[in-house]
């Protein structure tokens, strides 16, 4: 890295050791474009180069008591940028690797987001279709579908004859599958924005 120094370099990093804010103020300005340059090329993004030359800089001011024993001010501030991006590009990859994880453990355990949504949307348009029962044709398709009881077992809870309960099932099938037709095109429209979304 080679920069023209219309200063006493050793001077003026005696002056920021000592605290002195403009000191830092010119070493900033004759450095940082030329860093920012170079940490572009590591991060080919405009921001995350910034923000590493932004970050080196804060880094050297904190540390300013070391900046009296350096040789060479360019090759030492261009080091502190190369350790901030490596710090950023340790914790970019354990970051992605650990969202890349709890994707994985989440689409294992509910399913990717779109089966998720199309879940939901079954689920809403069913509990729908439920409310529009009479109270015991709700009663024992639930008792059918969700307890997994059979006719017989269905007509001792309720208090009926397996054949009454069999209607009320018969009714109760007719009665969600009309609704579930009728609003198939609420799915389709689902189905249609989720491929623009995933």
């Amino acid at each position: 890295m080679s920069i023209n120094q219309p200063y006493n370099e050793k001077e003026l990093l005696l002056r920021i050791a000592e605290g002195d804010e403009q000191a830092f103020a010119m070493v900033f300005k004759q450095y940082f474009h030329h860093i920012y340059q170079l940490m572009l090329k590591y991060t080919n993004r405009h921001s995350d180069a910034e923000d590493i030359v932004q970050q080196a800089f804060v880094n050297v001011w904190e540390k300013r008591h070391l900046l009296v024993g350096i040789e060479r001010l360019d090759k030492w501030l261009f080091t502190v940028a190369i350790n901030e991006f490596r710090i950023r590009f340790r914790k970019s990859r354990v970051s992605d690797q650990y969202r890349q994880y709890l994707t994985e453990v989440f689409e294992e355990e509910y399913g990717s987001p779109e089966e998720l949504l199309i879940s939901k949307q079954q689920q809403a348009i069913l509990k729908k279709a439920l409310d529009g029962l009479s109270p015991k044709q709700q009663q024992a398709y639930l008792l059918s579908r969700e307890e997994g009881l059979t006719y017989a077992e269905i007509a001792g809870k309720m208090g009926l004859e397996p054949t009454t309960v069999k209607e009320h099932m018969s009714r109760a099938l007719k009665s969600i599958r009309t609704f579930i037709l009728d609003h198939s095109q609420e799915f389709l429209l689902l189905m249609l924005l989720l491929r623009n979304l995933f």
